[in-house]
């Protein structure tokens, strides 16, 4: 089955790779002088370049070697040049598992570090939710995740489990917002955004078609036809404020989802989100 994404290839390198232009190494991996002496104390070429390595990608972005999901050759020839060392021994470093974890332990106890688990992953969806109530792009998303655990010393898990961690933040955020549009909506109002998608067999459109044609020239007819909307509109009894109790962004995005899609398309929806949408439009309209 294929991975759902919610990042670019781009925002995935960025947010959990390792960067390539020279100012971006040197801003995360330039070693002080306490990472100059923990590399030091490692026996043979190999294992110190391996150590610094893994020091590196624990600093950024925050995962251990074996959890990348990409190559750091990028990384691997940047360190080796800074500690005069070769960079053909790392692919011998990458070939002894058991040492990698052993590292990968000293290096978290040193930093104060520990795994992620499954039972972190409340946690980050969570974070992803807070950082989707404005917005579904994935990069703030996922950076969301990031920060929420780094802050908490939380050593990355597999990008993969981070992303998924986010689009299920993302669904709840969502979810919260319809939640919160839909609070004080009473039966009988779902009842009449429920008839907004129903076709009328007098004139074969839907009321919400019907609402969103709105005649645009300055005439007197159009006036009528304009109030005739904001009656059947205001019929409904929306409280018009409750906008106000989200996010923006989120809400006029469902104003957005309401104006393209048509009537059809919207009752394909779930009942909470097809609901949600048409008490944004309302409001709006």
């Amino acid at each position: 089955m294929a991975r759902r994404q919610l990042l670019t290839d781009e925002e995935r390198r960025l947010l959990l790779g390792v960067p390539r232009d020279p100012d971006a190494l040197a801003r995360h991996y330039t070693a002080t002088r306490s990472d100059q002496d923990l590399v030091a104390g490692r026996r043979g070429t190999t294992n110190r370049l391996g150590f610094a390595v893994q020091l590196a990608l624990l600093r950024h972005p925050g995962m251990a070697l074996a959890q990348m999901d990409e190559p750091v050759d990028v990384l691997v020839n940047w360190l080796a040049v800074r500690l005069e060392l070769p960079a053909a021994v790392f692919a011998e470093y990458a070939g002894r598992p058991q040492t990698m974890t052993d590292h990968a332990r000293i290096l978290a106890a040193t930093l104060g570090l520990r795994a992620a688990s499954a039972a972190d992953l409340p946690f980050m969806i969570e974070a992803a939710a807070q950082a989707a109530w404005g917005t579904d792009r994935g990069q703030p998303i996922v950076a969301g995740v990031v920060a929420a655990l780094r802050a908490e010393k939380i050593i990355l898990p597999a990008p993969a489990v981070v992303e998924r961690a986010a689009i299920a933040g993302r669904a709840r955020a969502r979810k919260r917002t319809a939640d919160v549009l839909l609070a004080g909506v009473s039966g009988e109002q779902l009842a009449k955004l429920d008839r907004l998608l129903a076709v009328d067999p007098t004139t074969g459109a839907t009321p919400l078609a019907w609402l969103r044609n709105t005649p645009v020239s300055p005439k007197a007819d159009n006036i009528r036809e304009l109030l005739d909307r904001l009656r059947s509109v205001r019929a409904i009894g929306l409280p018009a404020d409750v906008a106000a109790h989200v996010h923006e962004d989120r809400f006029h995005q469902l104003v957005r989802e309401g104006r393209i899609s048509d009537a059809h398309q919207i009752s394909r929806y779930a009942a909470h989100r097809r609901r949600a949408i048409l008490v944004a439009t309302c409001i709006d309209l």
